[in-house]
């Protein structure tokens, strides 16, 4: 069963349900209902293939901006890349849930398919639940499309699938002609972007709703406006009377 799960999806993901199947059946052996726990010695088959992130710059995140300005998609593209929401807390978003007055954005659950229907929950862990300070720029963006209910629903007002978003926004970036990139990563620019202009750590965790630190190292990435960045502050530790004096 692991090996069959694991052609389609990560490492991690296998781990986690081993995980819980691993739980299960060491509570029946407690009640008595199994003898062994057949979780036992089963080895988790590594990623043959580790995905490489295409983190976009912010000329390529403004063109897509450009591209879906005035259509309904300017909401999910500005919500993760400009305040690094998941695809999930996107299609559980309100208008109630927005503040525009002091630009808080209160993010307080997520709409998951379970079973061929969406529904909704709480927020992935206590930190997910959060308020985030939208920029300006956002929320003038948001008022433009300003309703009831859903911010992102089906044309009947129900609540989208996140799950079926990530293809239509591969056809969207598809027709605009820009490189592909999961929609999930633009969390991943999100983070990115906090990260180049010396956001603490501290405080990029906790707009993107993570309990630990370290999952949002992983989500910066150095970019290569970021590299040349640095060698020009590099370069300014040499004196301007020592390279004078190579001249």
């Amino acid at each position: 069963i692991i090996n069959d799960f694991a052609k389609d999806h990560s490492e991690k993901t296998c781990r986690n349900v081993l995980g819980v199947l691993n739980s299960v059946f060491k509570y029946a052996m407690l009640n008595k209902v199994l003898k062994f726990n057949p979780c036992e010695g089963i080895k988790i088959p590594k990623d043959s293939k580790k995905y490489e992130y295409y983190i976009y710059t912010e000329e390529e995140f403004n063109k897509l901006l450009e591209y879906v300005t005035g259509t309904i998609e300017e909401i999910p593209v500005l919500l993760a890349g400009l305040c690094g929401l998941r695809v999930s807390e996107i299609m559980a978003l309100k208008w109630n849930d927005i503040d525009f007055d002091k630009r808080i954005i209160n993010i307080h659950s997520a709409n998951v398919h379970v079973n061929g229907a969406v529904i909704e929950k709480t927020t992935k862990t206590r930190t997910s639940y959060r308020e985030v300070v939208a920029p300006a720029y956002v929320i003038d963006r948001l008022s433009v499309y300003r309703g009831i209910g859903y911010i992102y629903p089906k044309k009947d007002g129900t609540a989208e699938n996140g799950g079926n978003y990530g293809k239509r926004f591969s056809r969207l970036l598809k027709k605009a002609g820009l490189p592909h990139t999961r929609f999930h990563d633009l969390r991943h620019f999100n983070a990115t972007i906090m990260l180049k202009n010396g956001i603490s750590d501290k405080e990029a965790a906790k707009r993107l709703g993570h309990s630990d630190i370290n999952m949002t190292k992983k989500y910066q990435h150095v970019l290569k406006s970021m590299e040349n960045k640095t060698a020009d502050i590099l370069d300014n530790v040499v004196s301007m009377s020592v390279k004078s004096s190579v001249k």
